[in-house]
């Protein structure tokens, strides 16, 4: 009994990857039809257990993509992504309860910070650049900036950009770096550019278009306050020449 239940789940995990692929496929060609079908696929793969057909089905329920938008269902596929693993939706529960946007309206920044450490150690970038900042304000300042360091190190936008912040102004661990500093930002600036331009109806959402605003107007606002004081001086030619 026992190999043939094993058998049954192999066979069930393979037909999950199967219709994954396939929603994917039809999710790159980004027509009303492509869409609508690659939605009905991420639907049968996630009932099926797949951890990231679940995440998309859980993003399809949260914009309306394909689906009448019903944020209760949108979060029960978020937790059900999750509790099999997959960092990026665990980061996402975590977000839920560190804000209050979930369907009951609850803020536990404990849970939150749970779900970015867990999140974190499986390697999702946002997440360890979040859980640094909490460490940082924390007073865990040494081990904050490690984990900020690391999202930045693997082209985090969410990593760089903070991490330029900390070295235009500097720290106690690490030394006031303008350039560097810049350098981030920019980096920043084009890894969210990339995730925005790579990415399709399912995966774009508000906020990183949000921060691509804000990222372009810091940009400005950080240039204009440097040069105000003499650093922008110490800013390479290669960074000041990126167009905005």
């Amino acid at each position: 009994m026992g190999d043939l239940q094993n058998d049954m789940d192999a066979k069930r995990l393979v037909e999950a990857e199967r219709l994954f692929r396939l929603a994917l496929r039809f999710e790159r060609l980004n027509t009303k039809r492509s869409i609508e079908r690659a939605v009905r696929l991420y639907g049968q793969a996630a009932h099926l257990g797949h951890p990231e057909a679940m995440y998309r089905y859980f993003i399809c329920y949260s914009w309306g993509i394909g689906l009448h938008r019903n944020e209760r269902r949108a979060y029960s596929w978020c937790q059900k992504s999750a509790g099999s693993g997959y960092a990026v939706a665990l980061g996402n529960i975590a977000f839920y309860y560190e804000t209050g946007e979930n369907p009951m309206g609850i803020v536990d920044r404990g849970l939150a910070e749970c779900c970015y450490r867990k999140a974190s150690e499986l390697g999702d970038p946002y997440a360890m650049c979040k859980f640094g900042m909490i460490l940082v304000k924390r007073g865990e300042v040494e081990d904050g900036i490690s984990l900020i360091c690391q999202s930045a190190e693997l082209d985090c936008w969410f990593g760089l950009l903070n991490l330029d912040t900390t070295l235009v102004c500097g720290s106690a661990f690490l030394e006031r770096d303008v350039a560097r500093g810049m350098e981030m930002l920019f980096r920043g600036r084009d890894a969210l550019f990339k995730e925005l331009s790579e990415s399709n109806r399912l995966a774009t959402h508000f906020f990183s278009i949000r921060a691509w605003a804000d990222c372009v107007s810091g940009i400005g606002q950080l240039v204009l306050e440097l040069s105000s004081v003499g650093d922008f001086i110490s800013i390479s030619d290669a960074s000041c020449g990126v167009s905005l």
